[in-house]
């Protein structure tokens, strides 16, 4: 196998693809989907959890540009929130990976769109997953080597899937989530719940519009705020729409947890 790849887990070998880290950033080999199981897709994702707290992954190849651990930042919220905006902002200013596209990266191995899913549950479900999968792979080299990133999606997308699939209780009630959760209340792990706010107008690409309206922003809001706090993982509500103070409370935030604070 090459250097810059690692051998695959039980779960990426069901979706059949290898993720290398670069100095272009993520690189993709991406092969025809195949079908999974549903039953298949949650004993996987069981496994390669598992495997994060005990795999080596190995530095060389892996990580363009070795860095000494900081922070790492995730920016939770609804779909026109203005998470990725910001995140892009953070990402530059603190010289470090912004992780992003998990939904649209699944999307275009399966071959499939939002429409095509939201019509076919058995499809939906294995869409969700797959998404929370893709999420894992993309943070999984930082956590392990101890890198920084800025992450512009995270756990919030289990309200996406109470919303739209059947696996909710699922995913609720394994190891992996809660390992997830746990791992969000570990120092230097910084949590940001983008707000709804009527001045903040998302940029429509098509694909987003049936989760645009209002009444759908506020629903995946509630359920991320009671994710949080029945979890009871520290957060900062960010409710203002002025994209300066954002940065400001970010940058806050950032000194605050660098210096231990």
């Amino acid at each position: 196998m090459a250097a810059d790849k690692w051998a695959p887990t039980a779960m990426e070998e069901h979706i059949d693809r290898v993720v290398a880290l670069g100095d272009d950033g993520f690189t993709r080999l991406e092969p025809e989907p195949k079908a999974v199981p549903l039953a298949d897709m949650m004993r996987s994702m069981e496994e390669t959890f598992a495997s994060v707290r005990t795999e080596a992954v190995p530095v060389s190849g892996t990580v363009a540009k070795p860095r000494p651990a900081t922070v790492r930042v995730y920016l939770l919220g609804a779909s026109g929130t203005g998470k990725t905006t910001l995140a892009k902002h953070l990402s530059r200013e603190l010289g470090c990976e912004h992780l992003t596209g998990a939904v649209g990266n699944v999307m275009k191995r399966m071959g499939i769109t939002f429409d095509q899913a939201m019509r076919d549950m058995e499809l939906m479900d294995s869409f969700q997953l797959a998404i929370w999968e893709e999420q894992m792979r993309m943070e999984r080299p930082f956590w392990e080597n101890g890198y920084p990133f800025v992450s512009d999606r995270g756990f919030d997308l289990m309200a996406y899937t109470a919303g739209q699939a059947r696996t909710v209780a699922q995913i609720a009630e394994s190891d992996l989530f809660q390992e997830y959760m746990r791992r969000l209340k570990t120092p230097g792990t910084i949590v940001m719940l983008m707000r709804p706010h009527p001045e903040v107008k998302a940029q429509t690409d098509g694909r987003r519009d049936a989760f645009l309206s209002p009444e759908w922003v506020w629903k995946v809001d509630g359920v991320i705020e009671y994710l949080l706090e029945s979890h009871r993982v520290p957060y900062a509500p960010v409710g203002t729409a002025c994209f300066r103070d954002r940065c400001r409370l970010a940058a806050r935030l950032v000194k605050a947890v660098a210096e231990g604070g």
